[in-house]
């Protein structure tokens, strides 16, 4: 039984460290399943579930990822609520953070570790689907860098709406459904 990369696609031998197309490490710890069309699919690890975008996405796979990493990042932002009550009532976005930055610990490690480790996480998470769609990364990285900007041009309730922009691109990005092949991003995604 072969494994497959899951940055190219392309069938490895078992027990290869190194796939031989493109250079990539397999993953010792990742699982070779099959699916129902009786082809292989690799089960990414949690690095390179979320913080890796390379491969492919189908839209269950990523409503469950986007769901426990919208979670994880929500209770940590609870707790630095709880810690530090005056960032928990002056949150209203990235522009507050900045805002207080200067009085609260709490902004300073959600601008500094938070904001931008959930913004790759969920960077990475769209360019996996859009691959799955066989579509390059152009357009996940034009989103997020224009979700970036207006986080930090726009203020108050307007964040919001961004906000609220971003959950309806997610929820968009989950009802398309995929290539059902194989393509130049990696195998079926469809079990």
């Amino acid at each position: 039984m072969a494994e497959v990369c899951a940055s190219c696609g392309q069938e490895v031998a078992l027990g290869d460290k190194f796939c031989g197309s493109c250079g990539a490490p397999i993953s010792q710890t990742s699982s070779v399943q099959s699916n129902s069309g009786g082809q292989e699919t690799t089960s990414p690890g949690f690095g390179t579930l979320y913080f890796s975008p390379n491969g492919r996405l189908s839209p269950r796979k990523f409503i469950i990822s986007a769901l426990k990493m919208i979670g994880f990042f929500l209770v940590l932002i609870v707790i630095l609520s709880l810690i530090d009550p005056f960032f928990g009532e002056n949150l209203i976005g990235l522009v507050s953070a900045l805002q207080m930055a200067d009085q609260s610990i709490a902004a300073i490690f959600y601008l500094m570790i938070i904001y931008p480790v959930s913004t790759w996480v969920a960077w990475c998470l769209s360019v996996k689907r859009f691959h799955d769609f066989d579509k390059s990364m152009t357009i996940p990285t034009l989103i997020t860098l224009a979700s970036i900007a207006c986080e930090i041009i726009l203020t108050g309730g307007v964040i919001y709406v961004v906000s609220m922009l971003g959950i309806g691109y997610l929820a968009i990005l989950a009802l398309i459904p995929g290539n059902p092949d194989g393509n130049q991003y990696g195998p079926s995604t469809t079990r």
